[in-house]
């Protein structure tokens, strides 16, 4: 079951995505440093 969406960014931030410079971090009550760790990359259109 995973969730899907779309945002509106700016182009710099865009870019620091392209190169794989971000990433997300879950937070969970049982795990409040950190459930899962994982890389964003950009969707190619």
């Amino acid at each position: 079951m995973g969730k899907a969406g779309t945002a509106t960014i700016k182009a710099s931030l865009l870019k620091t995505i392209q190169k794989h410079g971000t990433y997300v971090n879950v937070h969970t009550a049982k795990n409040p440093n950190g459930e899962i760790r994982g890389q964003l990359v950009a969707k190619s259109m």
